[in-house]
C-alpha cells in the first residue's frame, strides 16, 4: 500500500525534480562552509582528449550505486573512457581495491571513513565539513590518497518521524523531545540503535528503544511501532511523501555528519590528471541533501534505472557544455 501511494505522490514531483535541485546549490549551515570555494566547470572535451581509463567504484547501496553512475558518466563526458565495478560490501573492501589500483576512486564520508577505517572514536569526529574531511585527509595521505571535495552533500543519519505525530506534539527539533520522550519508542539500526548517545547528548529518557533493519526503517513509522525512526537524511521516501514524513531539526548538532568526498590516489590527483578532479568536483557540487532525496526517489519510486538518472542529472547541470 505504501509503495503505491508513493509512486502517486513521487508523479506529482518527478517532473521539476532536477532542475530545482540543481538550481539550489546554496546548501544548509551543516552543508556549506564560510568560504567554500566552488568547483570550476570543466570545459566541453572531445574524446580524443585522453586515452587514459578509469574504474569507478561505489559500494552496495542505492545511493553508492547512483553516485558511482554520476561519476562514471560525468568521467566519460570529460574524455575518460571508464569501466565500473560496483557492489563493494564495506568501506575497508573498497579501500583495498584502490590501493591495489583496481579502482581509481570510489565515494565515501568523512566520518565514516576516519571511524571504521582509522579508529577514531565518535566523540573525536568533528561536526565542521572543513575540520573533517582535513583530519580525513591526513589519514588519506599517509596511504598515498587523497580526497575531493563533496561538502554540498550531508547523508547523516536523522531523527524522522509521522508528520500526524510531529503535529500532536508540537515537534520540530529533537530538543522538543525532552518533554514527551517517556512516552515514545526510538527505533534504530541493529548495530546502534541509541546513534550517538541521542539519550545523554538531548537529556532524552525515551519510553524504549528498538533495533530495526534499513527496510523496517519507514515503516515501523506507518505500522505506529516506532514512534520515531532513526534514517539516512538522503533517504528517497522523505522526497516521495513530502507529506506524511518530517526530519526533527537536530538543534544541537549532535547527530554526526557524514559529509560525502570521493576518494582517490594521490597520482591520479596530481600527476597528469587535471581533469579528472575538475570533473568530479564539477558533477559532484550541486548535489544537496534535497536533490539526493529527490533523485534516489526516481530511481527506487520512479521506475528508473541509476543510469537514467544520472545522466539526466548530469543534462541539468550542463555538464561538459
Amino acid at each position: 500500500m505504501r509503495a503505491s501511494r508513493t509512486k502517486r505522490a513521487l508523479a506529482a514531483i518527478l517532473a521539476l525534480t532536477v532542475a530545482a535541485g540543481a538550481s539550489a546549490c546554496g546548501g544548509t549551515d551543516t552543508e556549506e562552509s564560510p568560504g567554500t570555494t566552488h568547483a570550476a566547470k570543466p570545459a566541453a572535451l572531445s574524446p580524443a582528449t585522453h586515452v587514459h581509463s578509469l574504474v569507478m567504484g561505489a559500494l552496495d547501496t542505492p545511493e553508492q550505486e547512483l553516485l558511482g553512475e554520476i561519476y562514471a558518466q560525468a568521467m566519460e563526458l570529460t574524455g575518460f573512457k571508464v569501466e565500473r565495478e560496483f557492489g563493494f560490501s564495506s568501506e575497508a573492501e573498497a579501500r583495498r581495491a584502490l590501493k591495489a589500483r583496481r579502482i581509481s576512486g570510489y565515494p565515501s564520508y568523512a566520518s565514516t571513513s576516519l571511524i571504521s577505517l582509522y579508529g577514531y572514536e565518535p566523540s573525536a569526529v568533528p561536526l565542521n565539513y572543513e575540520r573533517a574531511t582535513f583530519l580525513a585527509r591526513e589519514e588519506l595521505l599517509k596511504e598515498g590518497l587523497i580526497n575531493f571535495r563533496a561538502d554540498y552533500f550531508n547523508s547523516e543519519a536523522a531523527v524522522a518521524t509521522l508528520r500526524s505525530t510531529a503535529r500532536r506534539y508540537g515537534l520540530e527539533t529533537i530538543s522538543d523531545l525532552k518533554a514527551v520522550a517517556p512516552r515514545l519508542t526510538l527505533a534504530g539500526p541493529p548495530d546502534n540503535p541509541n546513534l550517538n548517545g541521542l539519550e545523554e547528548k538531548y537529556g532524552l529518557e525515551l519510553k524504549s528503544v528498538r533495533a530495526v533493519g534499513s527496510s523496517s526503517r519507514f515503516s515501523v513509522l506507518d505500522n505506529r511501532e516506532a514512534d520515531l525512526s532513526l534514517i539516512p537524511s538522503t533517504a528517497p521516501e522523505l522526497a516521495a511523501e513530502r507529506d506524511r514524513y518530517v526530519l526533527l531539526r537536530d538543534d544541537k548538532h549532535g547527530i554526526l555528519p557524514r559529509y560525502a568526498m570521493w576518494v582517490t590516489t594521490e597520482g591520479l590527483a596530481t600527476r597528469g590528471f587535471p581533469d579528472f578532479r575538475t570533473g568530479i568536483e564539477a558533477a559532484q557540487q550541486p548535489l544537496t541533501q534535497a536533490l539526493m532525496q529527490d533523485l534516489g526517489a526516481e530511481v527506487e519510486f520512479g521506475e528508473k534505472s541509476p543510469e537514467e538518472v544520472a545522466a539526466s542529472y548530469l543534462r541539468s547541470i550542463d555538464f561538459g557544455d
